[in-house]
């Protein structure tokens, strides 16, 4: 049996690709967008659909949020119930990074579109002496950063996924500029800093090795079931890997 603890059962992070790079690319892209938020939000604004249309971009645009996570949370205790614990990481990056993001938007204090200037940053001040007012809180879009965080936990969770929870990414995107909740650039930003956020979150599991810590405070005897979840998913992996190199090699062959 490996004398290696749980922890650096892992294998090592790849910081530049999943921190470093979204937020290499997405912090120069949001200073860039600045100074097209004004021309762009009114483009989408008018193209913005209405009546049926708009109330599925309504609905849609809430992707990531609560009611998705006990969707999917009822879905897989439903369907792959060993693995229901993965859930825990969705779940902790959601909560801690719903925290974290609403501070952000506080610090920033960026007046949303319906006040029409997109250079009206007041900072926590006066956001604070509003009454931390909704029409105060632009930057970043948290619907965005959910609907990103939920996406990596699905991408992980089964990669067959990628394509349709990407796009709903992009749908969430562009529902939050058109319906004149949002600047572009604030969408923006809340895609890098939630990706590199959930990247962590997610990929180091640690919304299971969490509650592992939390248990073994008040049981310590109690053994962490880290080490089971990730040694499972590690060979579902494997599994679907090899099932689609299979399918590849098939398809070649014929």
């Amino acid at each position: 049996m490996s004398s290696k603890s749980p922890a650096t059962a892992l294998p090592a992070f790849p910081w530049l690709r999943a921190v470093v790079l979204p937020l290499a690319i997405t912090l120069p892209l949001t200073i860039l967008c600045l100074f097209l938020d004004k021309p762009l939000s009114d483009y989408f604004r008018s193209v913005s659909p209405r009546g049926d249309i708009r109330r599925e971009l309504e609905t849609i645009q809430q992707f990531g949020s609560a009611s998705t996570i006990a969707l999917v949370f009822i879905l897989i205790a439903l369907l792959q119930r060993d693995r229901l614990r993965r859930m825990l990481d969705w779940i902790f990056a959601a909560l801690v990074g719903g925290l974290l993001f609403n501070g952000v938007k506080l610090l920033i204090g960026r007046a949303r579109p319906p006040l029409d200037d997109p250079w009206l940053f007041q900072g926590p001040g006066p956001t604070i002496e509003q009454g931390i007012k909704y029409a105060a809180m632009s930057m970043p879009s948290t619907h965005t950063t959910h609907a990103v965080i939920g996406a990596v936990f699905l991408s992980a969770f089964d990669r067959r996924l990628r394509p349709l929870v990407w796009t709903l990414v992009g749908i969430v995107m562009f529902a939050r500029v058109a319906l004149g909740a949002h600047w572009p650039s604030d969408t923006i930003l809340g895609l890098g800093i939630a990706l590199a956020w959930a990247n962590l979150c997610i990929h180091r599991y640690w919304g299971v090795r969490s509650l592992d810590a939390v248990w073994k405070l008040f049981v310590p005897r109690a053994s962490p079931k880290f080490p089971e979840v990730y040694e499972r998913e590690k060979a579902l992996y494997s599994l679907i890997a090899q099932q689609g190199k299979t399918r590849k090699d098939a398809h070649a062959a014929t």
